[in-house]
């Protein structure tokens, strides 16, 4: 996976090389939110229940959703738009390409003025809907696992 930046101010809310008007897919789940825990618990004999073991916080899951969708003056126009445009946002979030990096420009989701934030993370299913609008729209969901469960915001 690609750097995959969130920018309010690029006039769509992705940004991938050179960003599109006709991309829009938001973060929708996950940037505030508690990190799945690991743990182990412990069945100890003679003792009811369970003893609860070691817990460490585990991976962050966050979930983007928006459309694709092609621009031009004819069908044809925006058909072939809009395949380039699935092709570039399948390019930066192909899940074979490992950890990459989720960007959050200033404004995003509350972020004050000055101030970004980034996660390492990886794609693990992206969900495309059902092409509209003579296959030239299509709604997407993408859902991202983070190893490192917190946000690095800088200012």
């Amino acid at each position: 996976m690609g750097t995959f930046t969130f920018d309010p101010a690029s006039g769509s809310d992705i940004v991938l090389s050179g960003g599109s008007p006709d991309i829009c897919i938001d973060l929708v789940e996950g940037f505030i939110g508690f990190p799945e825990l690991r743990s182990r618990d412990w069945i100890v004999p003679r003792l009811d229940g369970e003893q609860p073991g070691n817990v460490r916080l585990g991976a962050l899951r966050l979930t983007a959703a928006g459309y694709i969708k092609g621009s031009g003056g004819t069908p044809t126009e925006r058909r072939e738009s809009f395949l380039e445009n699935v092709q570039a946002v399948m390019t930066a979030l192909d899940p074979s390409l490992g950890l990459g990096t989720l960007e959050l420009a200033a404004g995003y989701l509350g972020l004050p003025t000055g101030s970004g934030a980034v996660i390492p993370g990886r794609v693990l299913n992206a969900a495309p809907g059902r092409m509209q609008d003579g296959q030239s729209f299509q709604l997407w969901t993408f859902e991202f696992k983070c190893y490192d469960p917190a946000w690095e915001i800088s200012s």
